[in-house]
């Protein structure tokens, strides 16, 4: 089923349809919940960082705040969950890419709210997880992150008038 929403999330940006990642965020939450299928905690959080992401990505595609802000809840708490076993210690490029996406979060609630507590949290996630990718010596995740320091500067300049 996990490679079935794979599969649909790829769908969704081809097609830019939003009803792909709906139906992927509910085939994740599906292997997630299975009683027969049992995973390892590095898989499941796996599983818990792919649905994170897709709840993220829900919520920024959405007009309706109400229900955006739910879809960032659903994703923090995925993320959140996945960082349980994706440690800096145990899985430290893993551990990087679930913060990398905590990041989007953050960016997509500061989006939301003008907050700049999402913009502070954003920060110092990316640059914990930025010192991690170039520790690793991860070049295509130190791109992921330097292309999100970007959009991160530009959340960060007052709008233009």
């Amino acid at each position: 089923m996990a490679k079935t929403a794979d599969s649909l999330v790829l769908l969704a940006f081809e097609q830019d349809d939003v009803s792909h990642l709906i139906a992927a965020a509910d085939l994740y939450e599906g292997v997630l919940n299975g009683t027969s299928l049992v995973l390892g905690s590095l898989k499941r959080a796996e599983v818990e960082n792919n649905v994170g992401s897709v709840h993220c990505l829900i919520a920024q595609r959405s007009l309706d705040t109400a229900i955006a802000a739910v879809h960032l809840d659903k994703a923090e708490g995925f993320l959140k969950s996945a960082l349980t076993a994706r440690s800096r210690k145990v899985a430290p490029l893993d551990w990087a890419v679930t913060s990398t996406n905590l990041v989007i979060v953050d960016m997509a609630r500061y989006g939301q709210t003008r907050q700049g507590v999402y913009l502070l949290a954003a920060n110092l996630r990316l640059d914990d997880a930025t010192e991690e990718f170039q520790r690793q010596q991860h070049t295509a995740s130190l791109q992921w992150a330097h292309s999100v320091r970007e959009h991160l500067e530009l959340l960060r300049k007052p709008p233009q008038a």
